[in-house]
C-alpha cells in the first residue's frame, strides 16, 4: 500500500510529466489527505512541507517547522537522523525508529520511511506506541514464562519428526547441563546423554508415541556431561499431518531427582518409623476411612488387647468391642468430636483377650480433606492400669486422714467449695460446725501417743456412726474436726446438732482398758450468712469455736459477724481519706528519671504519700482504689498537679534547673469534662511550659473509652502536653495504641524488669519494646530498676531513660531541688535494698525453712480494747523474744497497738501478744519485726515448746502437727 501512494507522488513530482498544473492538484490532494503523516524535505533537510495527519501526530503546524526541524535533526539520536537522512540523500530508501517530542512535551516513540524523489525527500511517520506496547506484553509474557520453567524446574520442547529439529526452552537445557551454544540437538545428540540403563526404555516409549499416536508420560534417569545423574519426568504428545502420520511431538521435561531422593528418605524414614513403634509399650495405629482399613499397627497393640495384628487388620472396628459397655457410650461421644476436626483424648476401660479388665489411655488425631470430611484417624493407646490403681492409691491418701481414714484437710476444702457451688446456684444454705476436743491433749500426756491415736480412731468411728452417711466429717488437724451438713439450714437445727454432738461425746470411751471422758467445743457458722467463700466460712467457724473455748468449753458458739484487721484499717483509712488534705497528711515525693548513658536527670515522676496520724505511712495500693471508689480521686489528683506545677514555676523564677515531671492521671479524671481547661489553667498560672508536664495514662484508661481519650490527648498534644502510656505491656492491645494515639513515652512495666538476665521471655519482651520505641520515634523508660545486671542490660540495648532504686528512691521536693543543681546521678554499687535491722537478740533464734501459718488480729489500738476478726500472716522465724512474719497488710511501727499471733506448733495451739517493732517491704508483702509482752514466768512456760522445736528440726525441716505452710507465701497471704 506504501509503496503504490509513493510511486504515486514521486510521479507527480517528476518534470517530465505533462499538464504540470493538473498533476500539481491531485498531488496536493494525495499528500494532504493521505493516511500516512507525511513530512516533505527538501535535500538540504528543510521542510518543505507536512500534512494535516503529521499536524495530528505532533501537533506542529507549518509555521512551526523550525521546531520541528530541530526536533528531528537535532535530537538525542541526531546522529541517527542524520546518517538516514545522508543516505536517503543518496537515492536508497530507508527507515529508522526514534523517539520525538510531540508540541505537548509528551515523547513518541515513531518509525520513520525516508523515501528519496529527484527533488524532495518524502518522510513517511508511524506511530509506534502501540506496536512497543504488543512488544513490551510479550517480552513480559516470555520472561514470566521463563521464570515460571525455572521456578518448577520444567522446560518446553517440541520435535519435528521429518526434519529431525528440535527446539528447547533455556531451562531444559539447564536441566541437561549443557550449554545451548555448544549443543546441536537431534536425535542421537539426546539419546547419547540417556542413563545407560534407561537407553532401551527411552527407545521404546519414543516407538510407542510414534505408533499409538497419543500423549505418553514416562520417566528416565540422565547422566550430564560433569557425570551427574539426575530423574526426569517426561510428557509428550503428538501432531499429525493430513495423513494421519506424527509431524511433531511436542511436551515437557520436569527435574525430579529431588522429589525421587525425598521420597527414598521418606521410606526409609517409615520403616524406622515402623521398628521403632514396635518396641515401643504402646499401640499405635491408623485407620482409613474412605476404604474402612487399618494401613498400620504396631505390635504394642498385640500386648494391649491380646489379639493379634492380622486380625485387627482384618476387622478395623474390632478394637470398639474390646471397650467396656459401661465406657462405650462416653468414647463414642468424644469420638462426635473428629468430625469437627478436634483431637480426642480419654481414658477408658477395655476387656482384653484374655478377659483382664484394663485402663487405656488413648489419643485420636483425625485428618481432613479439602472440604473438611474425616479420611482418615491416627491413634496411640498406652495401658495404663498400674499408673491408675496407684494414683487412685495416692488419691485416697492425699484426701484421708492416715489415722482416722476420715477425709482431711484438702479433701474438706474441696467439699465445701462444692457445696459453695451448689448452695449458689440453687439459692441455698448449709452449716460448718468446727470441733476442737477439749481434754486430748491429756489423754496424750498421762496415756501416751498410741492411747491418744486409738482415741482419735474411736472418736472418728463413733461420730460417723451418730451423724449418719448424710452428714460430712473430716480430720483437719490433731484434734480439730469438721462437720459439714447441706440438709441443716436454720439456727436451731444446728444448735440441735451441736446439742446431739456434745453428749455423744460426753459419753465415755474405752480404749486399752482406760475410760477416757472427754468434751468437745464447737464453732458454728453458716453459708451464705457468715462468709461466701471456703475461707471466710472457715476462719469464722474457727473464730466461733474460739469464743467458745473462752466461755468455758464443752459448748457451742456461732458466729458473730465483726470487722477484721484489714476492714478494720480500711475502715479508718476511708473515714480519714478526705481530712487529708485539710490536715496537711498529703505530700508528694519525686522519683527522678536518668539518661543511663550520661548519668544526668532528664525527669522525675511525682509520687503522691500519706502520712496518716495513726496508721503512719499508707501505702497509695491503699488509699488510691479509696479515693477512686469515693471520689476524692478528683481533688486529690488535682492537687497534686497544681502542686508539681506551682513548684516549677516557683524555681524557673528563681532561675533553678527543671526538668518534666510526669504525673499520674485517674482516668475518672481524665474524662471528667472540663479536664483539659483545669490543667491548661494550672499551667498558665505557674507561668510554665506545657512540655513541662507529662500525664501518666495507664492502657484500662483508653480500653475502656478509647474515642473519648482520642479526642482529650490531641486537645493536650495540641497545647503542648506531654502524654505517656504506663504500664505499657501488661494490657492486651497497646500496640493499636502506638499506631492510634500521639504517644510521647512508653514505661516498661516493673514486672518485666524484675526477670531481666533471669527470664529470656522477659529479655525478649523487653528488647522488643526498646526496638518498638526506637521504630516509632517514642521516648521509652524502665521503671523499677534495681540492679546492676538489669541497667547494664538495658544499657546494651540503649533504653533512653531508667527509673528505680538502682539511681534514687523517691524523695522529697527539697532533696530532688539538690539533685536537679548537681545535675546528675551516679548509680548505687551496691543492692538498692539495704538491710536496716540490726540483729541485737537476746534470745536464740529458731528459723524456719517452711514458714508456720497464722492467724493475726489486734487486740489494743490508741490504748483501746477491740475485738477483730483475724487476717492471715507467715513465721519465718521465732525465738523466746518475739519473732519475724510477714503479712499482707501495712501496720503502723506503733507502741499503743498491741497484735495477738496465733499458730499451732507440735500440736499445741499457741497465742503471742506483742508489738510490732520494725518493718520492711519484701516483694510487695509487708515484713515485721514482732517483740512478746511477756513475763518471765511465762516465757519460761514458753521454753520447753521452743527446746522441742529445736530438737525436731535437727531430725526434719517440717515441725510435725504444725500449721506448715501448703501453697506459695503470696497465694496464701492474698486468700
Amino acid at each position: 500500500m506504501k509503496g503504490k501512494w509513493t510511486m504515486g507522488l514521486f510521479n507527480l513530482l517528476s518534470p517530465n510529466q505533462k499538464d504540470k498544473n493538473k498533476k500539481s492538484s491531485d498531488f496536493f490532494s494525495l499528500f494532504t489527505d493521505n493516511p500516512e503523516a507525511i513530512i516533505i524535505l527538501d535535500f538540504e533537510g528543510e521542510i518543505v512541507s507536512i500534512n494535516k495527519n503529521l499536524s495530528s501526530l505532533l501537533g506542529y503546524r507549518m509555521k512551526e517547522r523550525d521546531v520541528l526541524e530541530k526536533h528531528l535533526f537535532q535530537s538525542k539520536e541526531h546522529d541517527k537522523v542524520r546518517y538516514h537522512f545522508h543516505k536517503a540523500t543518496q537515492g536508497f530508501s530507508t527507515s529508522f525508529e526514534m523517539s520525538i517530542h510531540q508540541k505537548s512535551g509528551r515523547t513518541l516513540p515513531i518509525n520513520i520511511s525516508l523515501i528519496p524523489s529527484e527533488t524532495f525527500i518524502f518522510a513517511v511517520c508511524k506511530d509506534m506506541t502501540t506496536v512497543k506496547s504488543y512488544e513490551n506484553k510479550i517480552t513480559r509474557i516470555s520472561d514470566q514464562l521463563e521464570d515460571s520453567q525455572r521456578i518448577t524446574n520444567i522446560g518446553n520442547w517440541q520435535h519435528d519428526v521429518k526434519s529431525d529439529k528440535t527446539h528447547w526452552s533455556k531451562q531444559i537445557y539447564k536441566i541437561m547441563g549443557i550449554s545451548a551454544l555448544d549443543f546441536e540437538i537431534n536425535s542421537e545428540t539426546v539419546y547419547q546423554y540417556v542413563h545407560p540403563h534407561d537407553k532401551e526404555i527411552y527407545l521404546n516409549n519414543i516407538r510407542l508415541i510414534l505408533e499409538k499416536k497419543e500423549e505418553l508420560d514416562f520417566e528416565q534417569r540422565i547422566v550430564r556431561p560433569d557425570g551427574e545423574e539426575r530423574v526426569i519426568f517426561v510428557r509428550a504428545n503428538v501432531i499429525l499431518d493430513e495423513d494421519g502420520e506424527v509431524e511433531r511431538t511436542f511436551g515437557t521435561i520436569q527435574d525430579i531427582t529431588e522429589i525421587r531422593t525425598l521420597e527414598l528418605k521418606l521410606e526409609e524414614s517409615e520403616g524406622r518409623y515402623k521398628s521403632v513403634a514396635d518396641h515401643l509399650s504402646v499401640g499405635i495405629w491408623s485407620h482409613d476411612l474412605e476404604n474402612n482399613n487399618i494401613t498400620f499397627c504396631s505390635k504394642g497393640l498385640e500386648n494391649i488387647f491380646g489379639t493379634s495384628i492380622e486380625e485387627l487388620k482384618l476387622t478395623p472396628d474390632l478394637l470398639k468391642e474390646y471397650i467396656l459397655p459401661e465406657d462405650r457410650g462416653f468414647v463414642e461421644k468424644d469420638a462426635l468430636l473428629l468430625s469437627e476436626g478436634k483431637d480426642v483424648n480419654h481414658e477408658f476401660r477395655i476387656l482384653d483377650a484374655n478377659g483382664q479388665i484394663k485402663w487405656i489411655e488413648g489419643q485420636i488425631i483425625p485428618h481432613l480433606d479439602r472440604e473438611g470430611n474425616v479420611v482418615r484417624v491416627d491413634g496411640i493407646v498406652r495401658d495404663i492400669t498400674e499408673s491408675v490403681n496407684y494414683t487412685e492409691s495416692l488419691a485416697f491418701m492425699a484426701d484421708h486422714d492416715y489415722l482416722t481414714k476420715l477425709p482431711n484437710r484438702r479433701y474438706n476444702e474441696r467439699k465445701i467449695q462444692e457445696l459453695i457451688e451448689v448452695s449458689s446456684r440453687k439459692n441455698d444454705s448449709f452449716s460448718v460446725f468446727y470441733l476442737d476436743l477439749d481434754r486430748f491433749k491429756y489423754i496424750n500426756d498421762t496415756f501416751g501417743h498410741e492411747v491418744g491415736d486409738r482415741f482419735l480412731v474411736s472418736f472418728s468411728e463413733r461420730m460417723q456412726a451418730h451423724l449418719g452417711p448424710e452428714v460430712f466429717l473430716s480430720r483437719i488437724g490433731g484434734d480439730e474436726f469438721i462437720v459439714l451438713s447441706h440438709e441443716i439450714k436454720e439456727l436451731e437445727e444446728a444448735i440441735k446438732l451441736a446439742n446431739g454432738i456434745i453428749d455423744e461425746i460426753e459419753k465415755p470411751f474405752y480404749i486399752d482398758g482406760y475410760e477416757l471422758l472427754v468434751t468437745t467445743s464447737i464453732g458454728i457458722s453458716m453459708y451464705p450468712m457468715d462468709g461466701k467463700d471456703y475461707r471466710t466460712i472457715l476462719r469464722n467457724a474457727d473464730a466461733a469455736l474460739y469464743k467458745a473455748k473462752e466461755l468455758g468449753r464443752n459448748t457451742w458458739q456461732i458466729f458473730s459477724a465483726s470487722m477484721n484487721v484489714e476492714s478494720f484499717k480500711l475502715y479508718h483509712l476511708e473515714k480519714d481519706l478526705k481530712k487529708s488534705l485539710i490536715n496537711d497528711e498529703l505530700y508528694i515525693e519525686y522519683q527522678p528519671k536518668v539518661n543511663p548513658k550520661t548519668s544526668r536527670i532528664e525527669g522525675a515522676e511525682a509520687l503522691v504519700r500519706w502520712n496518716h496520724p495513726e496508721w503512719g505511712s499508707v501505702s497509695p495500693k491503699e488509699f488510691i482504689p479509696l479515693a477512686e471508689e469515693s471520689g476524692f480521686i478528683f481533688k486529690m489528683g488535682d492537687w497534686v498537679t497544681r502542686e508539681v506545677c506551682e513548684t516549677l514555676g516557683k524555681w524557673k523564677k528563681q532561675g533553678l534547673p527543671i526538668v518534666p515531671v510526669s504525673v499520674n492521671i485517674s482516668p475518672k479524671r481524665l474524662l471528667k469534662a472540663g479536664f483539659v481547661e483545669t490543667l491548661m489553667k494550672m499551667i498558665e498560672e505557674a507561668g510554665i511550659e506545657p512540655g513541662l508536664i507529662e500525664l501518666e495514662l495507664t492502657e484500662q484508661t483508653i480500653i475502656k473509652n478509647t474515642e473519648v481519650a482520642k479526642s482529650i490527648i490531641t486537645e493536650l498534644k495540641e497545647f503542648g502536653v506531654k502524654v505517656a502510656l504506663d504500664d505499657f505491656g501488661t494490657g492486651y492491645s497497646s500496640l493499636s495504641y502506638l499506631k492510634d494515639l500521639d504517644i510521647d513515652t512508653l514505661k516498661i512495666d516493673k514486672s518485666f524488669i524484675d526477670g531481666l538476665t533471669l527470664k529470656n521471655a522477659n529479655d525478649a519482651i523487653v528488647k522488643s519494646l526498646i526496638y518498638l520505641s526506637k521504630e516509632v520515634g517514642i521516648n521509652i523508660v524502665a521503671e523499677g530498676v534495681e540492679t546492676k545486671e538489669q541497667l547494664n542490660f538495658l544499657l546494651q540495648q540503649e533504653c533512653q531513660q531508667i527509673q528505680g532504686y538502682i539511681y534514687s528512691k523517691p524523695v522529697s521536693v527539697k532533696k530532688l531541688k539538690s539533685l536537679l543543681k548537681k545535675g546528675f546521678i551516679k548509680p548505687l554499687q551496691t543492692s538498692a535494698v539495704v538491710e536496716a535491722i540490726k540483729n541485737r537478740r537476746k534470745y536464740y533464734r529458731i528459723s524456719l525453712d517452711t514458714p508456720l501459718t497464722a492467724e493475726m488480729t489486734i487486740v489494743k489500738f490508741k490504748n483501746k480494747e477491740v475485738k477483730l476478726g483475724s487476717s492471715r500472716a507467715l513465721i519465718e522465724n521465732l525465738s523466746l523474744g518475739g519473732l519475724k512474719y510477714l503479712s499482707n497488710i501495712n501496720l503502723p511501727i506503733q507502741k499503743d497497738m498491741v497484735i495477738m499471733i496465733s499458730t499451732q506448733i507440735l500440736g499445741m495451739e499457741v497465742k503471742f501478744f506483742g508489738r510490732n517493732v520494725w518493718k520492711l517491704e519484701e516483694n510487695g508483702f509487708h515484713e515485721y519485726g514482732f517483740e512478746f509482752i511477756l513475763h518471765e514466768v511465762e516465757r519460761d512456760r514458753l521454753a520447753p515448746l521452743f527446746n522441742k522445736m529445736v530438737l525436731q528440726l535437727k531430725e526434719s525441716t517440717i515441725l510435725p502437727d504444725s500449721s506448715i505452710l501448703q501453697e506459695k507465701k503470696g497465694v496464701y497471704l492474698k486468700g
